[in-house]
Parts: C-alpha cells; sequence; structure tokens
C-alpha cells in the first residue's frame, strides 16, 4: 500500500505585512468582480424589461391559437381513431395520456391519512420507511462516557463520523477601496 506524504503548497508571502497586501489585492479583485456582475445584472434586466411586452402579446396569440386548435381535435374525434397524434405541415398535434398519479383530498395532510388508512386495518397501502438516525449516531460517538463502545459498533458496520476543515477567506467590503 502507498502512502502518500502531506506536502506544503509554496507561497510567496514572508511576512504579515505581505499577507495583509496580498489579501488586500484579493478582497479588491472579490469585489470589483461583484462589481461588475452587478452591472451585468442591471444590463440583463434592462434589456429583458424592453422585451416584456412583444412577449406578451406573442404568449397571448399563441396561446389563443393553441386553444382554438386543442377546439378543433376535440371536436374531431375521428381523426385520432388510428394514432392518437396527427402529423401536420407545421407540426405534430395529438392527446397524450398522463402516468397514473396518487391524488389526495385537498387540505389534507398525507401523514394522517396513511395513519387513519394504517387503524382501519388497510396498512397494504402505507409504507415505512427505515433510515439512520444519523443525530443519534452522532451524539452517541460524542459521548465520551462509553469509552468508545458506540464509536466501535458502528465501525464494524462501516459507520464513521468524519469532520473536516476547510480554509476560509472572508472579503470586509467596507474597507476595501479606501486606500489599500
Amino acid at each position: 500500500m502507498r502512502k502518500s506524504k502531506a506536502t506544503t503548497k509554496r507561497t510567496s508571502i514572508e511576512s504579515r505585512e505581505d499577507l495583509e497586501s496580498v489579501f488586500g489585492r484579493y478582497a479588491k479583485t472579490v469585489i470589483e468582480t461583484a462589481a461588475l456582475k452587478a452591472e451585468l445584472e442591471e444590463s440583463i434586466r434592462k434589456t429583458r424589461a424592453g422585451y416584456e411586452a412583444a412577449f406578451a402579446r406573442l404568449d397571448e396569440t399563441a396561446a389563443a391559437l393553441l386553444a382554438d386548435v386543442e377546439a378543433w381535435a376535440a371536436g374531431h374525434p375521428e381523426e385520432f381513431k388510428e394514432k392518437k397524434s396527427l402529423e401536420l405541415l407545421h407540426g405534430t398535434i395529438g392527446f397524450r395520456t398522463s402516468t397514473p398519479r396518487v391524488a389526495i383530498p385537498r387540505g389534507t395532510d398525507e401523514e394522517e391519512l396513511a395513519a387513519t388508512l394504517a387503524g382501519e386495518g388497510l396498512d397494504c397501502y402505507v409504507r415505512l420507511r427505515r433510515e439512520l438516525d444519523k443525530p443519534a449516531i452522532l451524539a452517541a460517538v460524542a459521548d465520551t462516557g462509553d469509552g468508545g463502545d458506540s464509536e466501535a459498533v458502528l465501525a464494524a458496520y462501516g459507520i464513521r463520523v468524519r469532520q473536516s476543515e476547510r480554509f476560509f477567506a472572508e472579503v470586509r467590503k467596507e474597507t476595501v477601496g479606501s486606500g489599500q
């Protein structure tokens, strides 16, 4: 088995002063990027607003034309006897059957309905889902009073608690641009 060696990344920073300078440049870059993105989003918003009226008019026209085509199709079921669709010069129209789905009454809580069915002896229509209790596992491993027994038992099943550490950098947006 190959063992990996921890490597240290190279850096140009040699002092706290260098660190402040480099992070200041980083913060300035982050803020400039955010400002540029905001400018782009505003430009996109203005462009989109210029097209809204045309899109609304076209959507309204398309909806009216499609409703007319749908009314014709509903009134001519004989056209759809062999196939559920009809090939036209500019496209295809037809009817699609959706996949079946279970609908419950509006305002009904699904969990309450499942409990009611189970209480009435209709367990065959109720599914129970088993899953790991992750908060309980975390609590058991964190509990040092059992001498690590919980951790050993869980490890026998391949369950481990992992925790990692990640580097972060938070830019103070109000301080950048004031001379650094």
